[in-house]
């Protein structure tokens, strides 16, 4: 790699030099655009094509972006830890638009789990969801911010405008913020910050069709799962619309999970075990629909070229959270009406979780653990919980896959600060509870992020 002297800026936008700057964007694509895929890679390569001198700040605003959040994985030698934190700080000051903003969200909660990235989520869910004129709420189209092919502004349902690529790119940047706002509360005990009536709209389609300007219809955001898809629309649903379904159901779960139960009560015990099952059926059916090739977690991990189907593996990894996250709520602790769900429910957890221990296997063994960003480092966190509070509530030995995951999340660590955060806390955990397992699940209720209860 040809390294430049990072003490120099474009003096016209503050901007790295040129070579740094090409090489960043290799990484942010490479790396970030496979969870992330809100940027126009034709666009972004034309504006580095062109002059700097003829750039204005609204064209610099993504180059900003993408230099905050792509630089922690550059290998370049000049970048030492103190010059990443400063042209991070540098390009953070530079950024105003909607979907440069949500690369830096990204980027804050991906090295911490503190107050920042909640701050800039909440500036993007006011431009995101607005009330309309009716009762009901909708994604509505910004001012025109320029540099609109590339970055795209919040907004639109398909009747706000005649420009089909600016429609998908605007409900792509919005799905893009529902997932970060799901990631971002998941863990805590408050409700999802956008509610589903606000993503009442069509999936995004595939990348390559977005790329040729070739005008596909996908099917409407409604949740309802299975759903009837035309044979014709099959082929052109994304990754990253999968990760929207079953977010989607994630969000359900996560609502099951808060609201109180009177386990004495046979009403209340009977509507939740409604509820339970038909979300249950729903991940079934979500799962059953997915394309042959990426249906299967054997399917998943074959020898073709892993970079092709990193974006699929955080599609598994979110299915795996939802699975955890919902069978873990049916383990019975005391005599009640509920039905017998607890062998069953922890049967499916195990299952799930073997199933991220092998997707995480295969993400290491093919370098691919770099490209799944820091929602993965959050799957692996919570798996990681839940063994151990099954570990901590039966009082047997620690299964050997905590280990692997702590692991796995010092190794995301070195791009994703929030990783280590994990993995810090986990082995704080470990320790305890070989002393005494009760007092590490007492450890394990006092923190932050979300209890298995």
């Amino acid at each position: 790699m040809v390294t430049e002297n990072l003490s120099d800026y474009s003096p016209q936008n503050g901007l790295l030099l040129s070579t740094i700057l090409r090489n960043l964007v290799d990484l942010f694509f490479k790396h970030v655009f496979t969870w992330a895929p809100i940027l126009n890679s034709d666009t972004i390569s034309a504006v580095l094509s062109g002059s700097y001198s003829t750039l204005n700040e609204e064209d610099n605003i993504p180059l900003h972006a993408i230099v905050a959040t792509t630089v922690r994985f550059s290998e370049d030698p000049a970048f030492t830890e103190e010059s990443r934190s400063r042209y991070r700080e540098i390009s953070k000051q530079k950024v105003h638009t909607h979907a440069a903003l949500a690369l830096l969200a990204a980027d804050a909660l991906g090295s911490s789990d503190g107050p920042e990235g909640g701050k800039i989520l909440a500036l993007l869910v006011r431009s995101v969801v607005r009330p309309n004129h009716g009762a009901k709420k909708s994604v509505v189209p910004e001012p025109s911010l320029g540099f609109s092919n590339s970055v795209y502004y919040v907004g639109a349902e398909a009747l706000h405008s005649q420009d089909w690529i600016e429609n998908e790119g605007r409900q792509t940047l919005a799905k893009f913020v529902y997932i970060l706002t799901n990631y971002a509360t998941a863990g805590a005990t408050l409700g999802f910050t956008l509610s589903e009536d606000s993503m009442d709209m069509l999936l995004p389609c595939q990348y390559d069709l977005f790329q040729k300007n070739d005008l596909a219809q996908t099917q409407l955001f409604s949740g309802q799962f299975p759903m009837i898809t035309a044979p014709s629309d099959i082929d052109y649903t994304s990754s990253f619309s999968c990760h929207c379904e079953v977010l989607r159901i994630f969000s359900r779960i996560h609502r099951l999970c808060q609201d109180p139960v009177d386990i004495m009560s046979l009403v209340d015990v009977q509507h939740w075990s409604y509820s339970y099952c038909q979300l249950d059926d729903e991940l079934d059916g979500w799962l059953s629909g997915l394309p042959r090739e990426y249906g299967s977690i054997s399917q998943l991990c074959r020898p073709s070229p892993p970079e092709s189907v990193s974006n699929w593996i955080m599609v598994h990894a979110t299915y795996i959270l939802s699975v955890t996250r919902l069978h873990s709520t049916a383990y019975s602790v005391m005599q009640s009406h509920m039905p017998l769900y607890s062998h069953n429910a922890m049967q499916k957890c195990h299952v799930a979780i073997e199933s991220l221990r092998i997707i995480t296997r295969f993400a290491i063994d093919t370098s691919v653990l770099r490209q799944l960003g820091f929602p993965f480092a959050f799957v692996l966190w919570t798996s990681a919980r839940l063994l151990l509070v099954y570990t901590a509530s039966l009082q047997c030995e620690f299964d050997l896959n905590i280990w692997f995951l702590i692991e796995t999340l010092e190794k995301m660590a070195q791009q994703w600060a929030v990783a280590g955060s994990y993995a810090k806390s986990l082995r704080d955990v470990v320790c305890i509870g070989q002393k005494n397992k009760s007092d590490a699940i007492q450890y394990l209720s006092s923190l932050d992020d979300f209890f298995v209860q």
